[in-house]
């Protein structure tokens, strides 16, 4: 079975939003501790690793 994520990239390749094997994704960072119950610095802990990917 197809996990949610592939369906989304999916459908977004298929209204042209993917470029190669990246995204736009209009979220901040603070809106996502929010919504996970962590502080920003957390999220960004985590999102660093994520940023060498995208290079």
């Amino acid at each position: 079975m197809a996990t949610p994520q592939i369906w989304e990239a999916v459908r977004l390749r298929a209204v042209g939003l993917v470029n190669g094997y990246s995204c736009d994704w209009p979220i901040t960072q603070t809106e996502i501790g929010d919504a996970l119950g962590v502080t920003t610095v957390h999220v960004n802990r985590f999102c660093k690793p994520a940023g060498r990917w995208s290079h």
